[in-house]
């Protein structure tokens, strides 16, 4: 099969995240669109993080595992590398304790295009200590300005 050039970079900035990274991969793995890479940068961690993201870029070549060569103690750094070695049209981030429902890219993807958006965000759920939904909406502007 040809590689195709993504249309979303996602970027997760991961910090020993071994009890949560799995959920947040899978949830990306299930979004229905499906033209995306996974940039998965660790900041040095010190616990299993690193061995599970690598099970999962062994299994898609979606997934791609980047090191920073030091702890940089903030997401921003390993962001910042993540951006600089995306190849998708558009980058979207999620943390590594963070889970997408199955249609968030599909959603956002048809948003930007069908209404020339720069950039776009949504509304959030807080889910339980059990990762199940719970109904606890965090809502953001409607609208906002770069300003």
């Amino acid at each position: 099969m040809a590689y195709l050039k993504p249309t979303v970079s996602i970027i997760v900035a991961c910090y020993n995240s071994q009890s949560t990274i799995a959920r947040t991969i899978d949830s990306i793995l299930a979004q229905s669109f499906k033209s995306w890479e996974l940039i998965i940068i660790d900041d040095c961690s010190t616990d299993n993080s690193a061995s599970l993201i690598k099970n999962y870029a062994d299994n898609d070549p979606r997934i791609i595992y980047l090191k920073t060569s030091r702890n940089t103690g903030a997401p921003s750094s390993p962001r910042n590398i993540g951006i600089k070695n995306a190849s998708g049209l558009y980058i979207a981030f999620v943390d590594s304790d963070d889970m997408w429902l199955p249609d968030k890219l599909q959603q956002q993807i048809q948003l930007i295009e069908q209404n020339n958006y720069d950039v776009v965000y949504s509304h959030y759920e807080k889910v339980n200590n059990k990762y199940k939904r719970n109904g606890r909406i965090i809502k953001t502007r409607s609208k906002t300005t770069y300003d």
